[in-house]
């Protein structure tokens, strides 16, 4: 870097560069742009949107003082609780056991395991990977977790206070919708799928304490990032991948390649993961010090930028730049008017099999796209006949309904409902849709109001700045 500061090419670039903004900036365009982003800054400061999500809550506080709060708590905590009243009442014993000993030695270990989970279910294809196993690390987990309570009260506690009371009421009216599902049977595997969900979510919460854990969990991220777009670069340059009319109109996009979907078997499944998870990359690689750790996160997000185009998923791209927006919005809104115009600069520059798929988006004739019309239509009448609990949990209860009840009439074959609103509603009721959507506000408000926090470290307003873009893509 010092050479490149005292290189002669930059010494002649530096005052080149510096003059070329400054007569910029004086510009008629450019006082046009600057007084504009000036305005956008000042609309979004001030705006109904910007107050909403930083203003103060009374929910958090009236659910740690709730009875159903304390109940939920006693039960979740009855474990480690009881590991810890029993080191208290036997210390002399508990210190001088060896077995003790390695047991709070395996607790320390419970965010590794947890990382070592997310890895896994990034890294591993999904051919060789048994959902099961990611059941049986998550609880294991979980149970590490507890491990940490023996010795040290309040280490291996699950924080439902933290977790909040809507993510609680929409995991219990999922579960429960399984039981009153039109087929127990289909819906039952589907119940082990939400268990996995909240163990992992819940030991996320209660067993990252410090910005060192936090660090690790989005270092593992990226790590498993990288994993599987290399592994998609490898399918798209080394082996190959032919376009498939299973994922693509091959009539209106006869130039388009095969779609990447690495370990996931699907491009939109992929696409899903890298729109979550590239905002974060993108934040820790700003707001770090580190240069190595800078690179590393730097390099996961231009690969799954790259990723990203390969899998054609105009879902993807759009919820991307909606996240961007998002981004934008809570950190920098004056920059708004300037990202749009960079955009439009750089759609010319785009490949023609891009552009064309994202045009075709608007010209009627895509049969991806049409197929929605029958999708919808479809759920519609399905939620309209059961609106308040739905047909079950999981998708295979609905698609069963849809087809052999009259409901679908394409050609196609019907996998889910293609958005993930209805496809809640659909299976566990409009009061399940409305605790997923009190779930995805709170964590949108804490994420924009950590981002704000000036007592947190750059680091974690960082973060918290990339998880309010990611949840763009639910």
């Amino acid at each position: 870097m010092e050479l490149l500061r005292n290189s002669l090419l930059l010494g002649w670039l530096a005052p080149l560069l510096r003059r070329a903004g400054e007569a910029a900036r004086r510009s008629l365009a450019g006082t046009l742009l600057l007084r504009l982003m000036a305005w956008v800054g000042r609309l979004c400061e001030h705006s109904l949107i910007h107050h909403l999500f930083l203003s103060e809550s009374r929910t958090e506080s009236l659910w740690r003082q709730s009875r159903t709060y304390k109940v939920l708590d006693a039960i979740a905590n009855c474990v480690p609780r009881a590991l810890h009243a029993l080191y208290a009442r036997f210390p002399d014993t508990m210190e001088e056991s060896h077995f003790v000993l390695l047991l709070r030695g395996l607790g320390r270990l419970a965010p590794y395991l947890f990382c070592l989970t997310v890895l896994a279910l990034l890294s591993v294809h999904h051919s060789v990977w048994n959902n099961l196993y990611s059941l049986i690390l998550s609880f294991a987990s979980l149970v590490l977790l507890w491990l940490r309570n023996i010795r040290r009260g309040g280490e291996g506690l699950l924080r439902l206070d933290v977790l909040g009371p809507w993510p609680l009421l929409f995991l219990f009216i999922s579960l429960a919708s399984a039981f009153w599902s039109l087929s127990m049977q289909l819906s039952s595997r589907f119940v082990y799928f939400s268990i996995t969900c909240a163990l992992l979510v819940i030991v996320c919460v209660s067993g990252m304490k410090n910005e060192k854990q936090f660090r690790l969990l989005t270092l593992t991220l990226a790590l498993g990032m990288i994993v599987a777009c290399v592994y998609g670069f490898y399918q798209v340059f080394v082996v190959g991948i032919p376009a498939s009319s299973s994922f693509t109109d091959l009539e209106l996009n006869a130039n388009m390649p095969g779609r990447v979907y690495s370990f996931f078997d699907n491009p939109n499944a992929f696409a899903n993961v890298l729109v979550f998870f590239t905002p974060v990359m993108l934040s820790m690689g700003i707001h770090l010090r580190e240069r190595s750790l800078k690179a590393v996160f730097f390099l996961a997000f231009l690969l799954a930028l790259a990723c990203m185009v390969m899998t054609y998923s105009r879902g993807a791209w759009l919820s991307f730049a909606l996240g961007l927006l998002v981004m934008l919005m809570a950190a920098r809104p004056r920059l708004i008017p300037l990202c749009l115009i960079l955009v439009f600069i750089a759609l010319p520059l785009l490949p023609s099999t891009i552009l064309n798929r994202f045009f075709t988006t608007f010209t009627g004739a895509d049969s991806s796209i049409n197929s929605r019309t029958y999708i919808y239509t479809a759920v519609y009448e399905m939620i309209c006949n059961h609106p308040l609990t739905g047909l079950g949990l999981g998708t295979s209860v609905v698609k069963e309904t849809a087809v052999y009840g009259g409901y679908y009439h394409a050609h196609f074959p019907y996998v889910h409902a293609h958005s993930i609103y209805m496809e809640i509603w659909v299976e566990s009721g409009i009061f399940a849709l409305g605790a997923f959507l009190l779930t995805l506000f709170t964590a949108l408000k804490k994420g924009v109001r950590s981002a704000r926090d000036r007592a947190a470290s750059p680091v974690l307003r960082g973060a918290a700045l990339g998880s309010v873009s990611s949840h763009n893509s639910a």
